[in-house]
């Protein structure tokens, strides 16, 4: 058989179309599906009956079109819908689009999963009305990598907290947003005590696991809003946004008196640390504010340590 014979025979082309991984299928302007390939079928774990003459929503599992009583096109959420407001464009201005990144979640039983697409969709005519072709890649792996990816280039090694230029990114957008709005915000300074003593009489794994213990044991005592991070060695920040000096200074408390009470396996003593507190003030640079910070901090050390200095 010659290729031109393939190209017009029917069951070549289903053959093609079904063992492309991409997702294909054919909408109307009541958003109902009215072709597909079996890639479709696969990647949603579902069936021809749930997918044919099916709305968009409902036959992709849409969690929004899931909810009980609800109809694909007519709840609060699809107005917002990236995937419907496409596929009503394209048809109604006989376009196209190209690659457009689309994420949505979607309901796999008992499960909601985010899933990352490149769409593309274009107009055509069948059977004697306007539809739009639409081709979904699936490129979830390929976000959820570059998502790991991103977090672990702004996380510290060890601790698994922030690392000090994500910290750094934090408090320009922070001090950003003071100028503009003129609110309050607060940055503590927290240094290991006597950190050293501990790397050389009972090794750096030791000190390792310390440093993850009190990382740790600080993340827990924070808001989600509040962000800390390791500033370098055996010292950490901790960036207290809408927070002033009075409150910061009974978080900061409450941060050292729980490294006090942390017991670390193995270690033979009780942990604490040292705290310089600074609250910003209109004008200031992000320099000058963590050399406040700073200097506390070692004021904190020199009064005695296990305290914290404003």
């Amino acid at each position: 058989m010659s290729l031109s014979s393939l190209k017009s025979n029917k069951d070549f082309f289903n053959l093609v179309v079904n063992s492309l991984d991409n997702i294909i299928f054919v909408v109307d302007r009541n958003i109902n599906i009215l072709e597909y390939n079996n890639s479709l079928l696969e990647s949603f774990k579902t069936n021809e009956k749930a997918v044919l003459n099916v709305r968009c929503g409902h036959a992709l599992n849409c969690s929004n079109a899931l909810v009980e009583g609800a109809i694909c096109g007519e709840t609060l959420f699809c107005s917002t819908c990236t995937i419907r407001k496409t596929f009503l464009e394209v048809i109604e201005n006989k376009g196209s689009i190209r690659q457009q990144p689309i994420s949505k979640v979607f309901q796999f039983e008992n499960r909601r999963v985010q899933k990352h697409f490149l769409m593309s969709a274009k107009h055509t005519r069948y059977r004697g009305e306007d539809v739009a072709i639409v081709i979904l890649n699936d490129i979830s792996e390929l976000a959820e990598s570059k998502i790991k990816l991103e977090e672990m280039i702004i996380r510290d090694d060890l601790t698994g907290i922030y690392n000090r230029r994500h910290l750094f990114n934090e408090l320009q957008l922070l001090i950003s947003s003071a100028k503009r709005y003129n609110i309050n915000f607060s940055i503590l300074m927290a240094d290991l005590d006597n950190f050293k003593s501990i790397n050389d009489t009972l090794g750096h794994q030791m000190g390792d696991m310390v440093l993850k213990e009190v990382a740790h044991h600080l993340k827990e005592e924070l808001r989600d809003t509040d962000i800390i991070g390791r500033y370098g060695g055996e010292e950490f920040m901790v960036i207290l946004p809408h927070i002033d000096k009075t409150d910061a200074l009974k978080c900061a408390e409450r941060l050292r008196r729980s490294v006090e009470g942390l017991r670390v396996d193995g270690l033979g003593r009780k942990t604490t640390i040292s705290i310089g507190l600074a609250e910003y003030k209109l004008g200031m640079s992000m320099e000058a504010l963590i050399h406040m910070a700073d200097a506390l901090l070692y004021r904190a050390k020199d009064l005695g340590r296990n305290r914290i200095e404003v």
